[in-house]
């Protein structure tokens, strides 16, 4: 999806494309310290997550070109500090490699034999082909609005036994929607960008699961 978009905007056709999400930057901001835009403001391990996920659509709620600007700049200068930091390579490789155990940090390639490789790992982001006791939830924002800051997730799969041609297996998803706040902005929490009739402040999701793959009698 971001190959496409930066074609627009830039010309460029972008032969592979990394997606970091902010959880993954505060690993990082936690290794090389913080940083330093060219308004002087610090964004730092404490502060990028609220910042890039909530603060910022309040901050830049009438301009939204101005945002994306303003993520970028964040985005750049966690990477420049990355390269350049001469932190501890040990810690940061633990740091980085956190984000992509916890699927935080997503590679795509359009060279075919790089692609194969990176499908064998969680840089892939690929769904699981197997016959094992196996769970992935997806959700989706179906409000059009900016709330997913604000929405706890809470996820248990409880595999039965396999003795029989079946197998019985309890998923329990629990979502909570946080929001206390009554002065959020309409682009944040007044449902733009969908046709449904959704209350303001209203967090309503798509939730999807993906489970084993059956395997001739048994699943």
């Amino acid at each position: 999806m971001a190959r496409p978009f930066w074609k627009a905007q830039t010309g460029q056709r972008l032969d592979s494309a990394i997606a970091v999400d902010p959880i993954a930057l505060r690993y990082v901001l936690e290794v090389v310290g913080p940083v330093t835009l060219a308004n002087g403001e610090k964004i730092t391990a404490d502060n990028v997550v609220p910042i890039t996920l909530s603060t910022a659509y309040k901050r830049f709620a009438d301009d939204n070109r101005a945002r994306k600007q303003y993520l970028q700049d964040i985005s750049q200068a966690v990477v420049k500090k990355l390269v350049n930091s001469g932190a501890n390579t040990r810690d940061l490789l633990e740091a980085l490699g956190r984000g992509v155990h916890e699927r935080r940090i997503m590679v795509y390639s359009t060279h075919a034999e790089e692609q194969e490789i990176l499908e064998t790992t969680n840089l892939g982001h690929q769904i699981s082909d197997t016959d094992s006791p196996y769970l992935q939830v997806a959700i989706g924002n179906a409000s059009g609005t900016k709330l997913d800051y604000h929405l706890r997730r809470e996820i248990s799969y409880t595999s039965g036994d396999c003795s029989g041609d079946t197998r019985e297996s309890v998923i329990t998803v629990r979502l909570t929607n946080t929001l206390e706040q009554t002065d959020l902005t309409d682009y944040e929490a007044g449902g733009l960008g969908t046709e449904l009739d959704v209350k303001k402040g209203t967090n309503l999701a798509n939730v999807e699961f993906l489970t084993t793959r059956a395997r001739s009698s048994r699943r």
